[in-house]
């Protein structure tokens, strides 16, 4: 029987800072990393509480995902794109 931490996420989440998150363990891994401060986000406390409820696949990876979109934001304002790449937007 195939461990639950091996259980793939709905799809693949990629950091800023160059993690891929792949599977609930490689999800557990990355949040047990993160700074304390952070940690402590709402966001990241209630994506801990449905990884150990054992959450459904694609509500556990929106809700990281929801937690690293708000915490990009707070961690890395939006900048002006250089000169010549006005038409293209980052997310």
């Amino acid at each position: 029987m195939p461990s639950p931490m091996s259980a793939k996420l709905a799809r693949t989440i990629h950091t800023t800072d160059g993690a891929t998150l792949r599977t609930r363990g490689e999800a557990t891994d990355y949040m047990t990393a993160l700074p304390e401060q952070r940690a402590r986000y709402q966001a990241w406390q209630h994506a801990a509480r449905l990884l150990l409820d054992g959450a459904e696949a694609g509500r556990l990876m929106m809700q990281i995902e929801y937690a690293l979109t708000l915490d990009g934001r707070r961690r890395f304002p939006r900048q002006t794109p250089p000169p010549g790449d006005e038409g293209v937007q980052e997310l």
